[in-house]
């Protein structure tokens, strides 16, 4: 990760991970994203963890590829980091096929959203 000239420094706990170490230390947009100790919303959840296969955690538009999503009417709005507008198509939003994990802006009906996955 660059922080203008200068190169992040990265916890001990970091060492060998692919984007704390070698080429990618050089790469603009090398982002690491760390878990809070407990959910902002549930301080009694950890902040970080894995989620069993479920239906609801599932995006994709039944029937259609991966990478083609169903949102519901809140996510209409929302920036998301690397799509645009042309990404919104009828009926389904097109994912990026850049990237694991993105960024949504911040969103009450999202939040609301995103807290009844953990109930």
């Amino acid at each position: 990760m660059i922080c203008g000239n200068q190169k992040a420094v990265f916890a001990p706990w970091m060492e060998g991970h692919p984007h704390a170490s070698g080429e990618r230390l050089d790469r603009t947009g090398n982002t690491v994203y760390v878990a809070r100790d407990t959910l902002s919303f549930g301080p009694e959840c950890a902040g970080f963890g894995v989620f069993f296969h479920n239906d609801r955690l599932v995006l994709t538009k039944e029937g259609a590829a991966r990478s083609k999503w169903h949102f519901t009417e809140c996510f209409r709005n929302v920036e998301i980091s690397y799509h645009t507008e042309k990404n919104r198509k009828a009926g389904y939003f097109q994912s990026a096929a850049r990237g694991q994990e993105f960024v949504i802006q911040e969103h009450n009906e999202i939040c609301g959203w995103v807290e009844s996955l953990f109930e």
